[in-house]
């Protein structure tokens, strides 16, 4: 009797994966447990294992389909089971268009969009969700004739390829396909910028300190600016821990744990790996975990859990001569920090006009989360301890 191996859902978010490598083939053995595929998720490449064992009848899908969760992927056969005699269930190979959303296995009943002048039936917070995202809820279908629109309908609307008309001598150039990865970068900056009130506070420190901390560690060890600046934050969110909070219904969830995420580029895209509990860890430490996470993001072998539990973002774009920006705060976190370059910047000094090397801060946080006040303060003492370095020094 086949048995079939399905896409697993791995991670909260997820709804499908990009099929990147096989590592098994038909006529292969498979135990259960097994890794046989890679997957590109909406966060990371996976490794997929077997939830089966058996001989490997037939693979469904091809590298480079994208393949919705608990859809069947491959079947398996037991051990001397004739395979002639084997009758399938349906026609359970997923065709897809590698550019397009795939559809499901599993065919789904057949809705019509609502009729305009309709009397339409949909959820208060469906249509807030609508509105926020700037779509019509005359587009929007239930999951089921009969059924009210809910927002789960209009995340599954947000989801669908979109399909615009466009003349002839417009279609010229390549077209780059969304991955799943760049699709949920997308979904999330769009989700942040519509639902959180966001406001960015800024400030420009003098880091000549900074630098100077940085190269009383080179004698003995490599300390990564970014590790600098992520103990510099975990000393103030641990003053301010208002801002180290994650939102919640109806309230906010002041974490016991200082987890910053560091925005990282690699080839598909942005991904934000956490370091948990910078405020234990001394700098070497901090710096040694930042460099094996770009490693294994740059691989594309980061973990979901990698990914996941972060309480602050930091991001830095200093290194491109970006001098500041205003950054989109990540996911359900209350704030983020922008960093600029470091700058030769000439400024009055003791008396004197005499040139110094600044670097430019953009706070962006969630005014429903906390007030302003608060998150100046937040910005203030990030940077009075970039000037003051010695504020933190005894704790490393």
């Amino acid at each position: 009797m086949p048995k079939y191996l399905t896409m697993p859902k791995i991670g909260m978010n997820m709804v499908e994966g990009v099929i990147t490598k096989w590592l098994i083939a038909p006529g292969d053995h498979v135990e259960k447990e097994q890794v046989i595929l890679e997957s590109e998720t909406d966060k990371a490449v996976q490794e997929i294992v077997a939830t089966e064992s058996g001989v490997v009848h037939k693979l469904l899908v091809a590298e480079g389909d994208t393949v919705p969760i608990q859809a069947k992927i491959a079947v398996l056969l037991e051990e001397g089971e004739d395979a002639a005699s084997i009758v399938l269930e349906g026609d359970t190979t997923i065709r897809v268009d590698k550019r397009e959303t795939p559809v499901s296995v599993v065919p789904e009943p057949q809705t019509k969009p609502v009729k305009k002048g309709a009397k339409l039936r949909i959820s208060p917070l469906a249509r807030k969700t609508a509105a926020n995202f700037g779509i019509d809820i005359n587009e929007l279908s239930p999951r089921k004739s009969g059924l009210r629109i809910t927002k789960a309908d209009v995340l599954k609307y947000l989801k669908e390829p979109v399909k615009v008309e466009k003349p002839v001598e417009e279609q010229t150039g390549q077209f780059l396909p969304f991955t799943p990865t760049r699709r949920s970068i997308a979904a999330h900056m769009v989700n942040s910028n519509c639902n959180k009130p966001r406001v960015t506070l800024q400030a420009s420190a003098d880091c000549e300190g900074l630098l100077a901390w940085r190269r009383s560690y080179e004698d003995s060890e490599r300390v990564s600016l970014n590790a600098l600046l992520m103990k510099i934050v975990a000393w103030a969110l641990r003053a301010n821990p208002q801002l180290n909070s994650i939102s919640a219904e109806d309230g906010i969830v002041l974490s016991n744990e200082i987890n910053i995420c560091i925005a990282m580029e690699v080839p598909k895209g942005l991904v934000t790996p956490v370091i948990r509990n910078v405020d234990r860890l001394n700098l070497q430490e901090i710096t040694n975990r930042i460099s094996k996470l770009a490693q294994k993001a740059e691989e594309g072998r980061i973990e979901i859990n990698e990914l996941e539990g972060g309480t602050f973002t930091i991001t830095n774009l200093g290194s491109l001569g970006v001098e500041s920006f205003d950054p989109i705060i990540n996911g359900n976190q209350c704030a983020i920090l922008g960093v600029g370059a470091i700058l030769d910047v000439p400024v009055a000094y003791n008396g004197e006009l005499v040139v110094r090397k600044r670097i430019n801060y953009g706070l962006s946080f969630d005014h429903a989360m906390v007030d302003g006040a608060v998150a100046a303060r937040l910005l203030r003492d990030i940077k009075a301890v970039t000037e003051n370095p010695f504020l933190i020094l005894n704790q490393q």
